[in-house]
């Protein structure tokens, strides 16, 4: 087109200036283009209509924001798991190239990420081409940083592209990513060489058609990608694949891409009650139809929405009972003997009363109460929340026979965590007390203060029918700021009382290595087995024994050591249930002490540790889950995960292991108790506690599954592949993931 446009010039006599300006055209460079913006979010719209999917850890909020008046964070803890750590936008580049992403965040130094926690940030094609961005990671920023990536041409003319941050959070609220001002440009293509290779191209085929006669064109099929997206914002659960979708009427799986004849085909989709659908996007119009021409590339999107619901009315308060048992330090009978048995169940102090509650009862019939013994105490725990209302708050049922006989006191405190108690007072037989400063307890401690020279010889203390809550819902009320205020105040004093005792415990924990040389020749010589004269000081050898590697696991275990002697210490009690306690739990120690030895007992968020969770890429795109059992050999196993409309049908379901009195992930434990009552023949409460019923269920899950479970730790010294352990650990948390999820196929952990 220039040379003949010269040709014009020359013809019309034009100058040589001219001519040699027309020439320097001719030479000169393509016209750049400037950058196109693609997508652009400030969250102004305060919430993430522009997004096609936000996880509920993510949130929108203003103030100190890098341009106007919103931005979005995340704060932990948060995961992978659909519906949670996650921000994913879906974008077209057709007709662009040079794609550039970039996005200001911030992360405060006073809730900086640690080591563990990670924001990643990914971008994939839907297709082969998944990569990672950048991985916020042990690090905190000065003020709102920039980030810009520039994209490799796989990602140029794509009709979809993923860009994503995926938020994994693993210890506490403190931690939080703060975005702001996502930016998404691209270059249009310049189509000129393009045009003029296709015009060289049609001589060529018209040269060929005058050689070789004219043929009929061939028609290149087409191809058609199929993505169904769904937005959970207001407390849907449903996952792509509960949506069926059809193509011409027949049902075809998504994401997919289809290779089509050229022609018109119409997507459809089966609503979802509670869903709204928003439509169809990219290429499909509002009837789900697109048409395909030769060589065609086309995408269509379906979106649905969950809808918002009518806000529930506010629960009223009700009545509930005392569900689990904690901890058990039964005293004796006033002649130093051990309580009966058929008074030394702490079930029995648990649902509803067997006495009428009146002062008086007759008969007494045993094996319906508890009996604290002198002195003794009992912990109970509910699976509701018990309210600090108007008057007395909970009422204690006791059983007592004979109006002759003396009364029975029993002392109370209450807690919300199981962790700071609040004396609320002493009751004399049944009565209500309130519960004073607390605004709401679940766990009460019970404790016998009646006056052994006041009974017989064979009196056995408080005698304890039931518990009960008098205002009760099942969701944590909202705390008050005041009430916290008051609630530090009181546990700074409780600390300032510790101070000494751990300063002596600091200095008895060099004693206590030296002492793990002589302990484990002597549980060598032993062979493993418990002794029941001997618990107690084989129980700690035990615990000591498999931590002579390095000093830093020798004093994490004497930690832990301490806490299960407390555990099998405090009953201070002969009766045959505290007995067989105690013996199965020295039988647990060589599977718990190997929890403590390869991070099964503590990490900074309070799981109790657990499988590692990593992000790893797919050779077919998408993004993976890999799982590290604790002290395994490692190597990743890919798991399954959500990406942009793939739905993963089941994955790892338990994350971290869960033992009796550790500081176990409440979460994690409304989860295993789920699990048992529905594939384990129980009926727990949910409760959040992992109290001696779970305890007891997970124990007879152990002896069904006693091949896969117990049988692989006989070698390291469990009694035999029928003494369940109770703990939830490598091969239990194995067995139930595997039961879940087989399609995993999971490695089985290496021991110990």
């Amino acid at each position: 087109m220039q040379k003949r446009f010269i040709n014009k010039v020359l013809q019309k006599g034009g100058s040589i200036l001219a001519i040699i300006s027309l020439i320097g055209w001719v030479l000169s460079p393509l016209p750049v283009f400037s950058s196109i913006t693609i997508f652009l979010d400030g969250f102004e719209s305060g919430n993430f209509s522009n997004w096609d999917s936000a996880g509920t850890k993510w949130l929108v909020s203003g103030g100190d924001t890098h341009s106007g008046l919103k931005k979005a964070r995340v704060n932990g803890p948060a995961s992978l798991i659909p519906g949670f750590g996650q921000l994913i936008k879906v974008f077209s580049t057709t007709g662009y190239e040079n794609i550039t992403i970039s996005y200001w965040y911030k992360i405060d130094q006073n809730q900086k990420l640690e080591s563990e926690d990670h924001v990643l940030v990914k971008a994939w094609d839907l297709g082969p081409n998944l990569i990672d961005l950048a991985d916020h990671t042990n690090t905190f920023t000065n003020g709102w940083t920039l980030a810009t990536f520039n994209l490799s041409s796989a990602y140029d003319n794509q009709p979809s592209v993923q860009f994503s941050f995926n938020a994994i959070l693993n210890a506490s609220a403190a931690d939080q990513f703060e975005l702001d001002d996502i930016l998404i440009t691209g270059d249009p293509i310049n189509n000129e060489n393009e045009e003029s290779n296709e015009e060289d191209n049609n001589e060529e085929e018209n040269n060929d058609d005058e050689e070789n006669g004219d043929h009929e064109e061939e028609q290149e099929p087409a191809k058609l990608r199929i993505v169904k997206i769904v937005i959970n914002d207001d407390g849907g659960h449903a996952q792509t694949q509960d949506f069926e979708i059809f193509l011409n009427s027949e049902p075809v799986e998504h994401p997919e891409t289809y290779t089509l004849e050229p022609g018109t085909y119409t997507v459809s989709e089966n609503q979802l009650e509670g869903y709204e659908f928003l439509g169809f996007f990219e290429d499909c119009n509002d009837h789900g139809q697109v048409t395909l021409e030769s060589g065609d590339h086309k995408l269509c999107v379906l979106k649905n929405d969950d809808i918002e619901h009518e806000p529930e009315p506010e629960p009223q308060p009700e009545a509930c009972f005392a569900a689990d048992w904690l901890n058990n330090n039964q005293g004796l009978r006033k002649d130093g003997s051990s309580v009966l048995p058929d008074r030394s169940d702490p079930h029995d102090a648990l649902g509803a009363p067997e006495s009428s509650g009146a002062p008086f009862d007759n008969p007494v019939q045993n094996g319906t109460f508890f009996s604290l013994g002198f002195g003794g105490d009992l912990t109970l725990a509910f699976n509701k929340f018990v309210l600090n209302q108007g008057g007395d708050d909970i009422h204690v049922f006791e059983v007592t026979g004979g109006t002759s006989y003396p009364d029975e006191h029993i002392s109370i405190e209450a807690s919300k965590d199981n962790a700071s108690w609040h004396s609320l007072g002493t009751i004399t037989k049944d009565g209500s007390i309130d519960l004073g400063s607390l605004p709401w307890a679940r766990f009460f401690r019970l404790t016998d203060a009646s006056h052994p020279s006041q009974f017989e010889p064979t009196a056995d203390g408080y005698d304890l029918d039931a518990l009960k809550g008098l205002n009760c819902i099942n969701e944590e009320p909202e705390e008050d700021e005041h009430q916290d205020e008051n609630d530090n105040h009181e546990e700074e004093e409780n600390n300032e009382d510790e101070g000494d005792e751990n300063e002596d415990n600091d200095e008895n924990e060099d004693n206590n290595d030296d002492q793990n040389g002589d302990e484990n020749d002597e549980q060598e010589e032993n062979g493993g087995n418990n002794d029941n004269e001997n618990d107690d000081e084989e129980n700690n050898e035990e615990e000591e024994n498999d931590n002579n590697d390095n000093e830093e696991e020798n004093e994490d275990n004497d930690e832990n050591g301490d806490t299960e002697d407390e555990e099998e210490n405090g009953n201070g009690n002969n009766n045959e249930e505290s007995n067989n306690n105690e013996n199965e739990k020295n039988n647990e120690n060589n599977e718990q002490n190997n929890t403590d030895n390869n991070g099964g007992n503590g990490n900074d968020n309070g799981n109790g540790g657990g499988p590692t969770l990593t992000i790893i890429s797919s050779g077919g795109g998408g993004i993976l889950l890999s799982q590290n059992s604790g002290g395994g050999s490692g190597e990743n196993q890919n798991q399954q995960g959500q990406v942009l409309g793939e739905t993963v049908s089941c994955g790892i379901y338990l994350l971290s292991y869960i033992g009796l009195g550790k500081n176990n992930n409440q979460e994690e434990i409304i989860k295993l108790q789920q699990f048992l009552n529905e594939n384990g023949e129980t009926n727990l409460p949910i409760t959040g506690i992992f109290g001696q019923l779970t305890f007891e269920a997970i124990k007879k899950f152990q002896l069904k599954h006693w091949q896969d479970v117990l049988a692989p730790w006989v070698p390291y010294g469990l009694a035999s592949a029928q003494t369940p352990t109770g703990y939830v650990y490598k091969t239990t948390t194995w067995k139930i993931n595997s039961l879940l999820c087989p399609q995993l196929n999971l490695p089985f952990p290496q021991l110990p």
